[in-house]
C-alpha cells in the first residue's frame, strides 16, 4: 500500500496490509504475487521467483506498451538508440516475469500478447475476474447494491447517467462542461428526472466541481468515494464515455453507451487504437455536450435510437467477451495448476476455424469451417480504413476472398498500403466471429509489389503487407551496407535518370510531379525514377518506381543526374560529382521554419544547416518565399524564382473529370477543407466538424476533406457523413482546388496555391492564437493581408462559405494576394524549371560553371 487511504480501503475489505520494509519482505516470501497495473503495485525488487499473475484492468482499445507510439520514449530522457535499447530490454525483462495474464477473449489476448511480447501459455482466455461482480446474484440485488454506491455522489434523480471519461496521459479532459453547458445539462436532467454522476479516471485531470454547484442532480463519484466503479454499473441507465474500456463492461449489462469525444483524432492517433474508433463507437460520436444531450434524448426513450445502441452493445460483447462470470475460480485453478497442483482450466475454443489460406492472384482466399456460426460477410480492417471482401459457400464450407489491390481515384490497381490487415468475418448482427487459425500459414512472399505475410492475430489472421524488400535488403545492417556500396568512392557511372520524391515517398505529387510532367514532355528520353515508401503509392505514367531501401533505390540515388525533392532528404546522402539536388519545397512559408523558429535547440539548428548544405538549387514560388526559405536553412546556393510547377494543373485541369473521380455531381458547389498539420499532434486536424458543416450547407454542397500528408499517417479519424468526401489520399491537392468553389483552410500553404486562380478562401482558425504564438509563429501578419474572412466557430465558417464568391467583398484582397504570392503561377512553371535544368546542365552531367561557359 502506498497511502493511508489505500490501507484504509483495504481494511474495509478485510485485507491485511504491509508497507515499507515489511512490504519488501512479504513480497520476497510470497509464492504468488498478483498485480493489476504492473510491478509498481508491489515491492518491485521482491518479485523474483514468485508466480506472478497480472490481472489486467480492462479490455484494451488503446494501444499498449510495444504497440503504442513512443513506447520507448520518456519525458526528459534523450530519445537516442542506446536509451531505446535499454528501455526495450527493461520492458522485456519486466514482462518476462509474468506467468499468467487472464483475459476475456481471444481478441483481447491477441492484443496483450502483442503489446507485452508474451505467448499463449501466459496470456490465456479465462475471463476478467474484476467483472465477476456483474454476473453474481440476481438482477434486482445487483441493481440495488449498485444504486447504493451511486448514491454516494449525492446526485438526485430517477434514472442515472454516468459520465466516465478516460485519462489523457497528463492532459485534462477536453469535454469538461463550460458554465453554460452545465446549465443546459441540468435542464436536460430535470426534464428527464435523471441525475448525472461524474466518475473521472483515477489519473484523469479535469475540474467538474462547477456541476454540483449548478444542480443537485449532478454529483461527483471520485476515487476517494468509490475505488472501483465496476460494481456500480448495474445501477446505470445510460453511460457516456470516450475511449474508456468501461464501455465493454457496460455492454455486458445491456447499458446503452453514448460517445463524447471532441479530441477523437488527436487522441486516437497519439495513443493508437486496436479498433477503428467507428467500430468502437458504432459509427457515431458527439463532439459537444449539446450534441450529446440531443442524442441522449433520442436514446432515453424506447425507439430506434435506443435499439441501435443496445444492438451495438451486444456486438461489443460478442466481439470482446467470451467469458463472463466465474473468472476468479478459473484464475485460481490456473494458479494452482501453474504451481503443480491439479489440472489447468479449460479455455473456450473458437466457434469457427480457418481450414486453409492462400493467395490467388490479387486476392487472398480463406476456406472456413463455420461450425455452428452463420457468416454473412468478410472485411479487411487496417489502421486507417476497412475494405469489404466477398463470401460464398462451397461444398458446405465458407470461402472468403479479400482484395490485396485496389484502384483509387480513377488510377491503376495497386497493392494496399503497408499495414497489418486483419480478416474479420461477421454474422448477421455485425459481430465478428472468432476464427481458429489454420494448421499452417502461407510462406512470406514477394508479389504484387509488396512483401506479403499471413499471421495468426486477433482471433483470426492478419495479412501483413510491407515494402517489397528482399530478406537481404531487410537483414540487420543491410541498409548501411547498401549505402556504402552505392555512395562510397569511387562514384558510380552517371545514368540518364532523374530521381523524384515528394513528402518522404508517401505521394508522387506536389512540385516534383509538376516537374515530372514537364520532363516527360521536354526530355522524354530521361528516365523518371520515383522514390516511394511502398508499392501502394501511384506514380505518373511512364515513370519507374524505386521503393525506399531497395537495391534499385540506392542504385538510382547514386547514379541519377539530378535528385528532385520537396522535403528533407532521407537517410544518409553523399552528393555524387555528376549529381545536382533541386529542392522544390512544398509551399510559401506562412509558418516559421527551421532556423527562423524560436526556441530551436542546437541539435535542430545544426541539422537544419546541414540539410541546406545538401541542396544545389532551391525553387521558390515568389520572392517572399525565396527570402524566408534561404534564411530558414542558411542556404547559400542559387534560388530559382520560377513559380510552382504543382500549380500548373490549376490552369489545365479538367474540373468535371476531377469531380467525377471524387463522386461529386457537377451541379453542386464544393467547399474544400484542407488544414495543415500540427506539431503537437499526429492526427488529421479536425477543428471543423465536417459532417456538421455539410449539414448546415445543405444538399447543394459537398465538403471535400483533404488532410495533410503528415497527419494522415497518424490515422485515428474516419471521415464520414452525408455530403462529406474524404479525399485525404487523393494524389494531387491542386486538382482538388480545380474542383472547388471555396477553399477552407487554416495555415496551410495551399492558400498560396489558391491565389493563382483567386479562389475564394475562408480561414477556419479557432486555434489562431495558440498556433501563431506557441506552436509556430508567422512570417507575416496573416490577418492584415488574408484574402478571405477569419472564422472561429462552425456557424462562422458556414456563413463565410455560403457568402463566398465574386461579389463577397474580398476580390481586391484576392488580387493583391495573387500579385504578391503567385505572380508566376501561370500554368508553365514546370516548363520553366525543366528548361532551366537543361540550361544549367543538370540533365547531362555538366556543372553549372561549364554550362555557363557554353
Amino acid at each position: 500500500m502506498r497511502t493511508d487511504r489505500d490501507a484504509a480501503d483495504a481494511a474495509r475489505h478485510g485485507l491485511r496490509t504491509v508497507r515499507g520494509w515489511g512490504a519488501f519482505v512479504a513480497t520476497l516470501r510470497a509464492g504468488v504475487v498478483v498485480v493489476t497495473h504492473g510491478f509498481g503495485d508491489v515491492s518491485r525488487a521482491g518479485v523474483h521467483g514468485a508466480y506472478v499473475v497480472h490481472l489486467w484492468h480492462g479490455i484494451p482499445l488503446k494501444h499498449l506498451h510495444r504497440d503504442a507510439p513512443g513506447w520507448l520514449r520518456i519525458a526528459g530522457v534523450p530519445d537516442v538508440g542506446p536509451v531505446r535499447t535499454l528501455l526495450r530490454e527493461a520492458h522485456r525483462r519486466s514482462a518476462s516475469r509474468i506467468r499468467l495474464l487472464p483475459v476475456a477473449s481471444e481478441r483481447a489476448a491477441s492484443r496483450l500478447r502483442s503489446a507485452l511480447g508474451l505467448g499463449p501459455d501466459v496470456v490465456r482466455v479465462l475471463g476478467d475476474a474484476r467483472v465477476d461482480v456483474l454476473a453474481a446474484g440476481d438482477d434486482v440485488a445487483r441493481r440495488a447494491a449498485a444504486t447504493a454506491l451511486l448514491d454516494r455522489s449525492g446526485a438526485r434523480g430517477r434514472a442515472t447517467v454516468l459520465y466516465a471519461p478516460t485519462w489523457r496521459d497528463g492532459k485534462p479532459d477536453p469535454a469538461v462542461p463550460t458554465a453554460d453547458e452545465w446549465q443546459r445539462i441540468a435542464a436536460w436532467l430535470a426534464l428527464h428526472d435523471a441525475r448525472l454522476v461524474v466518475r473521472s479516471h483515477p489519473h484523469g485531470l479535469g475540474d467538474y466541481a462547477a456541476g454540483p454547484a449548478v444542480s443537485e442532480r449532478i454529483g461527483l463519484l471520485g476515487h476517494d468515494a468509490l475505488v472501483d466503479v465496476t460494481p456500480a454499473l448495474p445501477g446505470v441507465d445510460l453511460l457516456v464515455t470516450d475511449f474508456s474500456s468501461i464501455a465493454y463492461d457496460a455492454a455486458t449489462l445491456d447499458v446503452p453507451t453514448l460517445l463524447l469525444a471532441p479530441d477523437v483524432a488527436s487522441y486516437a492517433a497519439a495513443r493508437g487504437l486496436y479498433d477503428a474508433y467507428a467500430a468502437f463507437s458504432g459509427g457515431r460520436h458527439e463532439r459537444t455536450w449539446d450534441g450529446l444531450l440531443a442524442w441522449a434524448s433520442e436514446v432515453a426513450e424506447p425507439g430506434a435510437a435506443r435499439d441501435e445502441r443496445l444492438a451495438h452493445a451486444r456486438v461489443l460483447v460478442a466481439d470482446h467477451v467470451r467469458l463472463l462470470g466465474g473468472s476468479t475460480a478459473r484464475v485460481l485453478q490456473a494458479i494452482d495448476a501453474g504451481l503443480g497442483h491439479g489440472e489447468a482450466p479449460a479455455e473456450p475454443v473458437a466457434p469457427a476455424s480457418i481450414v486453409a489460406t492462400w493467395r490467388d492472384g490479387e486476392r487472398m482466399r480463406l476456406r472456413i469451417d463455420p461450425g455452428a456460426t452463420t457468416p454473412v460477410g468478410v472485411r479487411l480492417r487496417g489502421a486507417r480504413e476497412t475494405i469489404a471482401g466477398d463470401l460464398v459457400v462451397v461444398a458446405g464450407l465458407v470461402e472468403a476472398s479479400v482484395p490485396l489491390t485496389r484502384a483509387r481515384w480513377g488510377g491503376p490497381a495497386l497493392v494496399l498500403p503497408s499495414d497489418a490487415w486483419v480478416v474479420e468475418v461477421v454474422d448477421a448482427t455485425g459481430a465478428r466471429i472468432e476464427l481458429a487459425p489454420p494448421a499452417s500459414l502461407p510462406r512470406t512472399e514477394l508479389a504484387l509489389d509488396a512483401r506479403i505475410a499471413v499471421e495468426a492475430r486477433e482471433a483470426s489472421v492478419a495479412i501483413v503487407l510491407a515494402p517489397p524488400l528482399t530478406d537481404a535488403e531487410r537483414a540487420p545492417g543491410a541498409q548501411r551496407a547498401l549505402q556504402r556500396r552505392h555512395l562510397a568512392a569511387p562514384a558510380p557511372a552517371p545514368a540518364p535518370v532523374v530521381m523524384l520524391e515528394a513528402f518522404y515517398g508517401t505521394a508522387a505529387s506536389c512540385n516534383p510531379a509538376g516537374i515530372d510532367r514537364a520532363l516527360a514532355a521536354l526530355r522524354p528520353e530521361i528516365e523518371r525514377a520515383w522514390s516511394t515508401v511502398d508499392g501502394s503509392v501511384p506514380i505518373p505514367a511512364g515513370a519507374v518506381r524505386v521503393v525506399e531501401g531497395s537495391e534499385a533505390w540506392w542504385r538510382a540515388r547514386a547514379g541519377a543526374r539530378a535528385l528532385v525533392v520537396n522535403d528533407w532528404l532521407r537517410k544518409r546522402q553523399r552528393r555524387m560529382p555528376h549529381q545536382r539536388v533541386l529542392q522544390t519545397w512544398h509551399g510559401t512559408p506562412l509558418k516559421r521554419l527551421a532556423l527562423e523558429r524560436a526556441g530551436q535547440g542546437l541539435r535542430t539548428r545544426v541539422a537544419s544547416i546541414r540539410e541546406g548544405r545538401r541542396w544545389d538549387v532551391l525553387l521558390a514560388q515568389n520572392p517572399f518565399a525565396a527570402e524566408h526559405l534561404r534564411a530558414a536553412y542558411a542556404f547559400r546556393g542559387p534560388v530559382w524564382e520560377l513559380g510552382y510547377p504543382r500549380g500548373d494543373v490549376l490552369r489545365s485541369g479538367d474540373r468535371d473529370a476531377v469531380r467525377a473521380r471524387l463522386g461529386v455531381p457537377s451541379d453542386v458547389r464544393v467547399a474544400l477543407y484542407a488544414p495543415t498539420w500540427r506539431d503537437d499532434r499526429v492526427a488529421l486536424v479536425d477543428h471543423v466538424d465536417v459532417a456538421a458543416l455539410a449539414a448546415v450547407l445543405g444538399d447543394g454542397w459537398r465538403v471535400v476533406v483533404r488532410g495533410h500528408a503528415r497527419s494522415y499517417a497518424g490515422g485515428g479519424l474516419e471521415l464520414h457523413g452525408a455530403g462529406v468526401v474524404d479525399a485525404t489520399t487523393y494524389p494531387d491537392v491542386a486538382e482538388l482546388l480545380v474542383a472547388a468553389d471555396v477553399l477552407v483552410t487554416d495555415y496551410s500553404s495551399v492558400m498560396f496555391d489558391a491565389a493563382g486562380i483567386e479562389l475564394p478562401t475562408v480561414f477556419a482558425v479557432p486555434d489562431l492564437d495558440d498556433y501563431r504564438d506557441r506552436l509556430r509563429g508567422f512570417t507575416f501578419d496573416l490577418a492584415a493581408a488574408a484574402p478571405g474572412p477569419f472564422a472561429r466557430t462552425l456557424d462562422e465558417v458556414a456563413a463565410a462559405v455560403l457568402a463566398a464568391g465574386p461579389h463577397d467583398g474580398w476580390a481586391e484582397r484576392r488580387a493583391a494576394w495573387r500579385a504578391r504570392f503567385a505572380p508566376l503561377d501561370d500554368g508553365h512553371a514546370g516548363e520553366r524549371v525543366v528548361e532551366r535544368m537543361i540550361a544549367e546542365g543538370m540533365l547531362d552531367g555538366r556543372s553549372a560553371a561549364s554550362a555557363q561557359r557554353t
